[in-house]
């Protein structure tokens, strides 16, 4: 696929090709022509420091991220166990006015040729209600998702008619008692049932889905609850085991062990008899899960298959249909393109640090375009990326 972008005044080409060139295959040492399948024989080489990096920028340089996430606010009235946010974030972070983003969702829009739109944090508020109208208003070729806590949300139900949202996901983990304990909130489990059977009735939301985290916390509720919701209607459900961190919160204590999670995936698969007509995906965005199937279920291990920027587990029973997919963090910056609450462009999970430093940032949209801070990204700042595959690699290459 070709996106079209503008010249710059870096000397940037018109036509950036979505994919490999020949001659990017034949540098990388490969005929595999897709990120993950490159992702894979890096993860298995015995290549040394400068291959790797070579070849990662060749990736980066082939490929253009295709979803924007946007930081509306960094402010978030909830202290959530499992959130990745520092509990000072808003501290340290600003926030940009309606006419700012709209400014740099015309640049990602223009330059870089996203068409994927997420509102992924932190709460739901005036500004982004306000930006995300006129990105309806203004483009008729985009796609907008909103994820919640099903809480923030409740003031702006009534403007969901003029966002017109492709889907919402609404957050909720486990049942009651696992939810609110998680939560640190009692009463919100009933108040974002409340907001759920509202969106499900709702015309202007064609898809409405479960989005639950996975923690010690929960993992003994989190299949009720998807039978318990399965029950009312809903047919979508996204698993994401906490991200945690020796550093920062979420802390390591809420991650769940190796042989719990082999074992939770295990139960999920025999509880498919309970559920009708669902789709159920277990995403993973922290090697140390896939590591723990590997060592814990083997058999699952064996049957990962390359679906472009991730691995995936495909499982059909009856009329439903469960996957597991893992998402290199090392390949985040082509799939994905994070926004902060103040225009700086970051690199995923440094949310957890409230005060981002340089090395976290990889440009600003208020005073760079979005290929400006693409180019940097590739010539400047890859190395994240590359400890990211260094850690991969250490975790699950060889045998």
């Amino acid at each position: 696929m070709n996106i079209t972008i503008p010249e710059t005044k870096n000397g940037i080409q018109k036509k950036l090709e979505k994919g490999f060139t020949k001659s990017c295959l034949r540098h990388a040492g490969t005929h595999k022509n897709t990120p993950i399948e490159v992702w894979w024989d890096l993860i298995h080489s015995d290549n040394n420091l400068i291959e790797i990096t070579q070849t990662l920028r060749q990736l980066y340089e082939s490929n253009l991220p295709t979803i924007g996430e946007l930081i509306f606010t960094s402010v978030c009235q909830y202290r959530c166990q499992h959130c990745i946010y520092h509990t000072d974030y808003s501290k340290h972070n600003a926030r940009l006015t309606v006419d700012q983003w709209k400014n740099v969702i015309r640049s990602i829009y223009n330059h870089i040729g996203i068409r994927k739109f997420i509102h992924c944090g932190r709460s739901i508020d005036d500004t982004g209600v306000e930006t995300l109208k006129w990105m309806r208003q203004s483009f008729n070729d985009i796609q907008i998702g909103l994820i919640d806590n099903g809480i923030s949300l409740i003031p702006y139900l009534d403007e969901l008619d003029a966002v017109q949202p492709d889907w919402i996901d609404i957050s909720i983990d486990g049942m009651e008692k696992e939810h609110d304990l998680q939560r640190r909130q009692p009463g919100s489990f009933k108040k974002t049932l409340n907001t759920l059977s509202y969106l499900n009735q709702k015309d202007s939301v064609p898809k409405v889905s479960i989005l639950i985290c996975l923690t010690s916390v929960n993992k003994d509720s989190v299949i009720n609850l998807i039978e318990f919701m399965n029950q009312k209607g809903f047919k979508n459900f996204f698993i994401l085991p906490v991200s945690a961190f020796d550093d920062y919160r979420p802390f390591t204590k809420l991650k769940v062990s190796g042989d719990e999670f082999a074992k939770f995936l295990q139960q999920l698969q025999y509880s498919l008899d309970k559920f009708k007509d669902t789709w159920i995906e277990v995403n993973l965005f922290d090697i140390r899960y896939l590591k723990d199937i590997k060592i814990y279920y083997p058999e699952l291990w064996q049957r990962f298959k390359p679906e472009e920027e991730h691995l995936s587990y495909k499982m059909l029973h009856r009329d439903n249909e469960f996957y597991i997919n893992y998402y290199p963090l090392s390949l985040h910056g082509i799939r994905e393109f994070t926004v902060n609450s103040n225009g700086d462009v970051i690199f995923p999970l440094v949310v957890r640090k409230g005060k981002l430093l340089n090395e976290d940032i990889i440009g600003n949209l208020i005073s760079h375009n979005a290929i400006e801070i693409m180019e940097k990204l590739r010539s400047f700042k890859l190395s994240y990326h590359v400890d990211a595959l260094l850690f991969e690699k250490n975790c699950i290459g060889g045998k």
